[in-house]
């Protein structure tokens, strides 16, 4: 499965003819200048560009009017500590008289593709589609409905919707989409039908027949570090607070979620979700020191709290790993709290200990004792 950044799945889009903003992507020290000529006068959008939905809740886009603007909302957009990414797309802004919400989502159970659709786009389609105002058409990709086919069997407002889903569900079925979301789309000032937004994940084990989704994958991988440093280490280290002051060096996807949530509701600020992997770092054992690496390139991230719980594993086969991590990050200024826990943790802690490292076999203690280093390193 490959999540597709929004000017992907527009560029996309525009190939299968459907209407989209043109668009330029920014870093985050780019020169502006060039945006008037290479998307047009303004108002612009500017929109961060993060593989996920409900930008507008915290503010990931936002509409300005001059240069001057777009350079103080991308730096603006920068400094939030919601999201980390890497560039903005800016787009023309082309205001819609309405705003309608068309998805095509694989359903497994019936073996096709199901088009939702709804007048009722952009940020109420959540309620509509939790309280069933929508309405909806199952499909053979080897037959995607046209507009004749989707209007005969779909009440659409108007017959631009009927040809904007028929061209939507060729797309999904020729490309190996298993979402595509236009939303929202509507009709501009001269009555053209634009997408406004796209959301697009596809079937990466398609790849075979979709060669695009390499170049797309290798893409996303340059624009997005922590994905990057996925398919570089078969791991997890994503950054979700670029200030955060708690790095996590742990095993286990669950588990690092549920320290996410543990060190918030401790009025902390995590730096990371991080998911190691136990056998992984057995095979690769420089993958510990690129974990190091990213955790010391963070000048915020003071406090470390590395949380070991054996599975089926067994903390002695990678305690040595673990004690080189926190000799670095000690040296570095770091603060380092260990948990151990599972088959063997009391003698991988005793071999911690020895360099003086306090480990801990509660994760409560660990946590709260995380929280009273935190507020030191603050003072």
């Amino acid at each position: 499965m490959l999540v597709l950044l929004e000017h992907q799945a527009k560029a996309l889009l525009a190939e299968a003819g459907l209407d989209v903003p043109r668009g330029v992507l920014l870093g985050r020290d780019e020169d502006v200048d060039t945006v008037r000529d290479r998307v047009g006068p303004p108002p612009w959008m500017v929109k961060a560009q993060v593989r996920g939905q409900r930008r507008a809740a915290w503010g990931g886009v936002v509409r300005v009017s001059s240069l001057e603007e777009l350079a103080r909302q991308r730096a603006a957009l920068f400094e939030q500590r919601q999201h980390a990414f890497q560039h903005v797309l800016v787009e023309r802004y082309r205001p819609v008289a309405n705003e309608w919400f068309c998805g095509v989502v694989l359903d497994a159970a019936m073996a096709a593709l199901r088009l939702i659709l709804t007048a009722e786009g952009g940020g109420p389609v959540d309620a509509a589609l939790a309280d069933g105002r929508f309405a909806s058409l199952l499909f053979d990709p080897a037959a995607p409905p046209d507009a004749a086919r989707i209007a005969a069997q779909i009440a659409v407002p108007d017959p631009a919707m009927a040809d904007s889903a028929a061209a939507l569900c060729a797309f999904a079925a020729a490309r190996d989409c298993l979402l595509i979301e236009a939303n929202p789309f509507g009709l501009d000032a001269d009555g053209r039908v634009v997408v406004l937004d796209a959301h697009c994940t596809v079937d990466a084990a398609a790849e075979f027949r979709q060669p695009w989704i390499a170049d797309f994958a290798d893409e996303i991988a340059r624009l997005d570090p922590d994905v990057a440093w996925r398919r570089r280490w078969d791991g997890d280290f994503f950054v979700l607070d670029n200030r955060g002051e708690v790095a996590l060096i742990n095993t286990g996807a669950g588990a690092g979620l549920f320290l996410i949530d543990e060190l918030r509701r401790r009025s902390l600020h995590p730096f990371n979700f991080s998911d190691v992997r136990m056998a992984g770092i057995i095979r690769q054992p420089e993958r510990m020191d690129a974990v190091v690496d990213r955790i010391l390139a963070s000048p915020s991230a003071r406090t470390v709290l590395v949380n070991i719980h054996a599975g089926i594993g067994d903390p002695l086969e990678t305690v040595h790993l673990v004690l080189a991590a926190a000799q670095r990050l000690r040296a570095a200024g770091r603060t380092i709290v260990v948990r151990l826990a599972g088959r063997n943790a009391e003698r991988a802690g005793a071999v911690l200990s020895a360099e003086h490292f306090t480990v801990r076999t509660s994760l409560r203690e660990a946590l709260d004792e995380v929280k009273a280093v935190a507020a030191a390193v603050r003072v």
